[in-house]
């Protein structure tokens, strides 16, 4: 018998890996993130609009990683508060 020069018994099948997680797909709203963290959406929204709270668009509409979220907000621990003019 010939051989197609494939070791068929070697071979192993190896699934392809997902390209996101589902932790990565679990996406918070502006509502949702302002809950959480007993603020007005506002605040969310001007966080976010500001460049420093990491969101991701989707259309009009803004989400939120919670993992990104948390670890934005846990940089910020020690942050001093700015003071208003």
């Amino acid at each position: 018998m010939r051989s197609n020069g494939h070791d068929t018994q070697s071979e192993k099948i190896v699934p392809p890996q997902p390209l996101v997680t589902v932790d990565e797909l679990e996406l918070l709203t502006v509502d949702d993130l302002a809950h959480l963290w007993k603020v007005t959406a506002g605040q969310i929204r001007r966080q976010a609009r500001s460049g420093g709270l990491p969101f991701v668009r989707i259309g009009r509409y803004i989400r939120f990683h919670e993992r990104d979220a948390q670890a934005w907000l846990a940089a910020r621990k020690n942050a001093t508060p700015r003071k208003r003019s």
